[in-house]
């Protein structure tokens, strides 16, 4: 390698003692050309990890973001893939877990998220949707990010935008919190029900 090229690996760290202690988890790469960073992590409601990676080898401008998945708690990971139909600015994003409830349980204190009738989950990731930053999205899947339709992405914030993050209230009302360019940082809300 003549000159000093950046690497990147996406990883995690792990407590099995309510961060008492720490320990390295497994990492992403399998060999020089799986280059990754600022990871989003979730965990769904079977366990199983799930972590939504920036991606360092298509470019600057646009790339697939790199999956994995973990079902032993991040020590190890599954062989990633490169998920084409969640094709991002080369930017960091958020990744979050919706847990809906069966309609009637009170559990949770708040209505049924998406008025579904089952207990399901929905994945949500916010990014910019383009090279320079603009338009912060709201992209949903509701098959453990095996896919990212295009009609279940919204725009939620026109202009510039950037790094981001999702939590959602007690309530259901879920609050996004990210960069608009030199405007500063903004927090909105929405209820799930209107994507």
């Amino acid at each position: 390698m003549g000159s000093a090229e950046a690497m990147y690996s996406s990883h995690v760290l792990l407590s099995d003692d309510d961060g008492e202690t720490w320990q390295l988890g497994g990492n992403i790469a399998e060999d020089a050309h799986d280059q990754s960073s600022e990871a989003s992590l979730v965990e769904r409601g079977n366990g199983m990890l799930l972590l939504n990676a920036r991606n360092h080898i298509q470019g600057p401008s646009h790339s697939s973001r790199l999956l994995t998945g973990s079902a032993d708690g991040g020590k190890s990971w599954l062989r990633k893939q490169e998920s084409m139909d969640l094709v991002t600015p080369d930017c960091e994003g958020a990744m979050h877990v919706l847990r809906t409830k069966k309609q009637g349980s009170t559990e949770g204190g708040g209505p049924s998220l998406l008025q579904e009738k089952s207990t399901s989950e929905v994945i949500l990731f916010t990014h910019p949707s383009t090279a320079d930053r603009q338009d912060l999205m709201i992209s949903l899947s509701h098959d453990g990010c095996r896919s990212w339709p295009s009609d279940k992405t919204v725009v939620f914030h026109h202009g510039s935008s950037g790094y981001s993050d999702l939590e959602t209230l007690n309530d259901g009302t879920v609050l996004v919190f990210y960069e608009t360019g030199l405007d500063g940082i903004s927090l909105q809300s929405f209820f799930p029900s209107s994507l």
